[in-house]
């Protein structure tokens, strides 16, 4: 028997309650400060494009988001890169009327995760503002039940991604997240999977994402390269 989750009233199925949200983590998080992709010394050379594919229960993802990635986020590295999260994965989808639903690897409850996820980088726009908050999530362990928190540590205004999560939008959201996944060539194979200005990005994965980045970057070396 399948595990799946229509995310089109997956809140109210899964009785999620913006109040009932679970304690945040011990460590800190803090606003970037040094993104600034406008800067005079940068404008002129193409940003270095990072994709993460991945998964909100994913241990892998988690680690990664809150290690590797969050570490070149808060560095000067960060003024030379785009930043894009897919948050899919190994999941499946189908369609069932006007909507889709969705299978994935670690339950229903990542389903949920990964809907949060999308509508938050859906609503948001700005990744200076939506990473923070996914690495908040993903940093709890439990990303379908701390968005409340995670939202009000960094002052964004959570309802509108909580209704997101509960309407046709955030459901069309999350099937654009698996047509991009699907359109991977070569085609992922595990997550979390990274490509590095379209091109599938190993050394991003095994610990080497600020050397394949700063040596992807044509323009100037910032200073923590």
């Amino acid at each position: 028997m399948r595990s799946s989750v229509a995310l089109f009233a997956l809140v109210a199925l899964l009785g999620f309650a913006a109040a009932g949200a679970s304690a945040m983590p011990a460590h800190k998080f803090h606003h970037r400060p040094v993104h600034h992709n406008g800067d005079a010394d940068t404008a002129a050379y193409p940003l270095v494009e990072i994709t993460l594919y991945m998964e909100s229960l994913c241990p892998d993802c988690q680690a990664l988001i809150a290690g590797d990635l969050w570490n070149v986020w808060n560095s000067s590295i960060s003024s030379i890169m785009n930043l894009t999260l897919v948050p899919y994965g190994n999941a499946q989808e189908w369609q069932s009327g006007s909507t889709w639903e969705f299978e994935c690897q670690h339950g229903a409850r990542e389903c949920i995760g990964n809907v949060l996820e999308t509508c938050a980088i859906n609503l948001l726009q700005n990744s200076t503002v939506w990473f923070p908050f996914i690495h908040c999530l993903e940093g709890t362990f439990n990303p379908w039940s701390a968005g409340n928190q995670c939202a009000a540590y960094f002052g964004i205004d959570y309802a509108p991604i909580y209704a997101c999560m509960n309407s046709a939008q955030g459901n069309a959201m999350q099937h654009e997240m698996a047509l991009k996944t699907a359109a991977l060539v070569p085609a992922h194979t595990y997550v979390p999977w990274i490509t590095l200005n379209g091109a599938h990005c190993v050394p991003c994965e095994n610990g080497h994402l600020k050397q394949a980045i700063c040596g992807a970057y044509t323009g100037p070396k910032p200073a923590d390269c």
